[in-house]
């Protein structure tokens, strides 16, 4: 999943890998099927953000763009995705002191902030869970499945201004 040297050392991995452990971080699937079906491979080597927001709303989950300088004072919402200007991705889970990040779960797999801002930080993606559930019962937090929209009423509500202009086109033809 992520790269950790001999010596301890974590080093960047490719996106995939990064937004697995995040996904796997937030209690959602790590399955790549689920997770990046439908998405052409070179679109996954340094995604966008709109990209990020289209894999992420699959699995219940919001991004952010954040900048590089808010990762280098430390003022970043975790977990994090970060990309850098020589290829490659990290996933900051939590913080495992006062400057640095735990990039796994367990024990290992720490980065010192210093260590980070010298593998030259190209772009920050900060994630957080949603829900999105439209049920009756009011438990928050504790739903077994992403409740989505009918998938019609999910086509026509982005564009209900036009479907109501061909609507009174095809009344008075």
């Amino acid at each position: 999943m992520l790269d950790t040297r001999s010596d301890g050392t974590v080093t960047a991995t490719d996106f995939l890998a990064a937004f697995r452990a995040i996904s796997v971080h937030f209690g959602r699937t790590s399955s790549d099927v689920v997770l990046f079906s439908g998405v052409p491979k070179e679109n996954l080597v340094e995604p966008t953000l709109e990209e990020l927001q289209r894999l992420s709303e699959r699995i219940g989950m919001e991004v952010i763009e954040r900048s590089p300088g808010a990762l280098s004072s430390g003022n970043v919402e975790l977990p994090v995705i970060v990309l850098f200007e020589g290829g490659g991705a990290l996933a900051l889970l939590e913080a495992a002191g006062a400057s640095s990040y735990r990039t796994r779960a367990g024990e290992g797999g720490v980065i010192d902030r210093h260590a980070l801002l010298a593998m030259r930080p190209k772009s920050v993606f900060a994630f957080s869970l949603t829900y999105n559930n439209h049920s009756e019962a009011a438990t928050v937090g504790l739903a077994q499945e992403i409740e989505r929209r009918h998938w019609l009423i999910s086509t026509l509500v982005p564009f209900w201004r036009s479907y109501i202009q061909v609507a009174i086109a095809a009344f008075f033809i």
